[in-house]
């Protein structure tokens, strides 16, 4: 009953406010507004080729660097080894038994 006394009081206070009325100049401004040409901002052509220059440095640089380990991991006996011993080298893990005892 007091929530709804005080909600009542507050709709009562909004009813003794005066509306407002609005600009007559406000209408004529946002009309002038969208009459003006759209203006694009375009990003100068010397930041385009940067941008550009860099991020083909790093693809050349990934590329290089995923070449160099492979040849690495080719050459490396110890690395297959260790994958073995921990049974890394199955990548069919639905398939994999980790328990001999049947599911119920």
């Amino acid at each position: 009953m007091n929530k709804e006394k005080w909600i009542e009081e507050i709709l009562q206070s909004a009813r003794e406010i005066p509306p407002l009325s609005p600009s007559p100049y406000m209408a004529a401004h946002i009309e002038a507004k969208l009459q003006q040409p759209l203006r694009v901002n375009t990003m100068p052509l010397r930041w385009v080729y940067a941008s550009a220059a860099v991020l083909l440095a790093l693809l050349v640089m990934n590329i290089s660097m995923l070449r160099n380990d492979r040849r690495q991991l080719s050459n490396s006996s110890a690395v297959q080894q260790m994958m073995q011993e921990y049974g890394w080298g199955n990548n069919d893990l639905y398939s994999m038994n980790l328990s001999n005892k049947p599911h119920e």
